[in-house]
């Protein structure tokens, strides 16, 4: 088990951590809106109830996108997911993930995607 250190910019002390957590704390400290998923521990977690979680999450960013807001679908809590649930009075529950969301601050001309064909093979 790793150490536990100090981030300077997080009330929290955290596990050792990927760099997309700076960013992962200012796009929820940004955010008027952040929302929790959690989950009831289950020993009959299935890879369906993930997919259904997924989804939900999914819909909501859609939504967001479609009445102008923009999301961000956050999985960065699993390095606080303890004091997180302690925060919020939620010991007894699991964190899956978080969602934010706010208006946009960044350009909203679409992204460049990939054609389908770039990123679909058939099988016949």
């Amino acid at each position: 088990m790793l150490e536990k250190e100090k981030n300077p910019d997080s009330k929290f002390d955290t596990k050792f951590y990927p760099t997309s957590v700076p960013s992962t704390v200012k796009a929820i400290e940004q955010a008027p809106i952040l929302i929790l998923v959690l989950r009831e521990p289950d020993d009959n977690w299935r890879i369906g109830d993930a997919l259904s979680i997924g989804a939900a999450v999914e819909h909501i960013c859609l939504r967001a996108t479609n009445l102008g807001l923009g999301s961000l679908w956050i999985r960065d809590t699993v390095y606080a997911e303890e004091e997180i649930l302690k925060l919020i009075s939620q010991e007894n529950m699991n964190l899956v993930c978080a969602i934010s969301i706010g208006y946009p601050n960044e350009n909203k001309n679409p992204r460049p995607r990939k054609t389908l064909e770039e990123i679909l093979m058939w099988y016949k």
